[in-house]
């Protein structure tokens, strides 16, 4: 079974621009001044971040019980929409001072220092109680604004690289809050939101699973090449019949190139079987 990698739509490839919620292409555009986002559709509202979302909302005070129990999230926890690592169990007593940001469901956090690293996790369901470092902006959506709508925005390359452009330092370069929430980003409909996130999720989850099949015929590969050059040095396999048929160097580069071949890629079985056929 081969696993073909997703594509774009037709309509990418023909430079037409086509609206998920109803399937018809955008028809107009207008110039939003704004050098990271450029035209979007006419539709599309422009606001300042901070009047979008809630930033920050919701802070642990310094009169918390120091036997309060939560999950903390620092920066090494969080990669580009996942997290890297399990939050690390903590009692308020015993939690450095910058464990401070209250985390709920819905919310999404971005990383305000280190801004490289494009640190950004969207909390889609109750994970207990979560709080988050205070190197992170926490995204709390309002009524104009899906969820996870939030979270596919600020993770993109675009948004991503205003916040780099825009963060002071060199070493450990940050973004203040109030910065941040001076972006102006497009707002869809909220209707026309969820539809993007109904097809981002779907291409996605699509794009993951060739990459996991993928990983696995490598690791598959990668046994069966340990296994072959230890039957082939102890002798429990004999090559010199199959070695003095062995293609050229530059056909045998061709051949190791077959598997990536859109159309007529083999299986992992017929890889396999190729390659033992000549040492049985």
């Amino acid at each position: 079974m081969t696993h073909a990698l997703p594509t774009y739509p037709d309509y990418k490839d023909s430079g037409v621009a086509v609206n998920v919620c109803t399937g018809a292409p955008y028809t107009t555009y207008h110039d939003t001044g704004i050098e990271w986002l450029g035209q979007v559709p006419t539709h599309w509202e422009l606001k300042p971040l901070k009047h979008w979302v809630r930033i920050n909302a919701r802070t642990l005070p310094e009169t918390t019980s120091p036997d309060y129990e939560f999950r903390y999230i620092d920066i090494g926890t969080v990669g580009t929409g996942l997290l890297l690592k399990e939050p690390q169990p903590l009692r308020f007593g015993d939690a450095p001072s910058r464990a401070r940001r209250v985390v709920q469901a819905g919310d999404t956090i971005i990383s305000t220092v280190r801004t490289y690293l494009k640190a950004v996790y969207h909390v889609q369901e109750d994970e207990g109680d979560l709080v988050c470092s205070t190197g992170f902006a926490v995204l709390t959506p309002g009524a104009g604004a899906h969820p996870k709508y939030v979270s596919y925005l600020v993770q993109s390359d675009a948004f991503a690289g205003c916040v780099s452009a825009e963060s002071v330092g060199t070493a450990y370069p940050a973004i203040t809050e109030g910065r941040l929430g001076r972006f102006y980003v497009p707002v869809p409909p909220l209707a026309e939101q969820g539809a993007i996130v109904e097809y981002l999720d779907a291409q996605t989850a699509r794009i993951d699973a060739a990459i996991a099949a993928i990983r696995r015929t490598v690791a598959l590969l990668g046994e069966y090449r340990e296994r072959l050059v230890a039957d082939v040095v102890t002798g429990k396999v004999d090559v010199r019949a199959a070695a003095a048929g062995l293609p050229e160097a530059d056909d045998a580069a061709d051949a190791l190139l077959t598997p990536f071949a859109p159309d007529d890629a083999p299986t992992l079985e017929e890889a396999l079987q190729d390659a033992t056929d000549g040492h049985e």
